[in-house]
């Protein structure tokens, strides 16, 4: 992994339960023993690291791939907790997409693993799951100028 991709996505990352599987008490992790995900741009992926380990392939505790198809630069990754799926994972990709997955116990996660995704437009960084209200995006629009632009959808998954 390229150091700079890594170290930008460390710091939008989030951390993980550390119980067995993930998706268990998200909001209440232990914090001295927390997992880190992060995005990866030269594989495209997110993965899931121990806070304990190199960050490395072969240390990866989960990984999501989603593939081509506008999920190319993936910018941004969360995890939250549902009501409905447990544990999902948030992710925006530079490349126009923006999108959630269900976190089961595979290790190796693809695009079948879409709960939900949409094109937002411009170049989307960030998504947010607003419980019982749906996902916020935030895009830099193509005029050139650094202009941020929100969208929200009510389709997402509560």
């Amino acid at each position: 992994m390229k150091r700079r991709n890594l170290l930008r996505a460390v710091a939008v990352g989030a951390p993980l339960a550390a119980a067995g599987a993930v998706g268990v008490g998200v909001a209440s992790a232990d914090k001295a023993n927390f997992k880190i995900m992060v995005t990866e741009q030269v594989a495209n992926k997110v993965f899931v690291f121990d806070k304990n380990k190199s960050f490395s392939n072969a240390n990866a505790y989960k990984t999501w791939s989603p593939g081509t198809g506008g999920w190319s630069n993936l910018s941004d990754c969360r995890i939250r907790d549902t009501a409905r799926f447990g544990a999902i994972g948030l992710a925006a990709a530079s490349g126009g997409k923006v999108g959630i997955w269900n976190i089961t116990s595979e290790l190796d996660q693809e695009l079948n693993d879409v709960l939900w995704s949409a094109a937002p437009g411009g170049n989307p960084h960030a998504l947010e799951r607003i419980p019982n209200v749906g996902a916020f995006v935030a895009a830099r629009t193509r005029s050139g100028a650094e202009f941020y632009k929100a969208r929200y959808y009510t389709t997402a998954y509560n």
